[in-house]
């Protein structure tokens, strides 16, 4: 970790990860390797109110999702706040990432790098909002 990051948080044993697994929040305005990170997600603000996606498998959330082939992380975090919540945003600015680390045997089923894998988080403004899907501001 050099000057430029800083660890807000450890924890141990995600649920939604194969275990055991170790995992770091850091604010960073430097990003990990890219082809290590899998997916990227926007705080994303409409004046002082917080973009949210109600989403099937996670409930209510950040909207963000998986990278795609050969596109860029900001091009996904803009796809998928767009698809999760029609929302449209601004310029985006690092905020940091979450590395994923597995301290076990890589399972086979498996499908990310192994035995780190990271999320990028972006912050932003919301440009503009359709009402054709529901979306949440807390």
């Amino acid at each position: 970790m050099d000057e430029t990051e800083k660890r807000l948080r450890i924890e141990h044993n995600i649920v939604w990860l194969p275990k055991p697994n170790e995992s770091q929040l850091v604010l960073s305005s430097q990003l990990p390797p890219l082809e290590l990170v899998t997916t990227a997600f926007a705080i994303a603000f409409a004046g002082d109110c917080l973009l949210m996606a109600n989403l099937t498998s996670r409930g209510w959330d950040l909207p963000g999702g998986h990278v795609e082939p050969g596109e860029s992380l900001e091009e996904a975090v803009r796809r998928e706040v767009f698809e999760e919540t029609k929302a449209t945003m601004g310029p985006l600015y690092l905020l940091g990432y979450q590395r994923l680390r597995l301290l076990g045997k890589k399972p086979a089923s498996y499908r990310s790098p192994y035995p780190d894998a990271y999320q990028a988080f972006y912050w932003a403004r919301v440009a503009a909002l359709s009402d054709s899907l529901p979306t949440a501001f807390v």
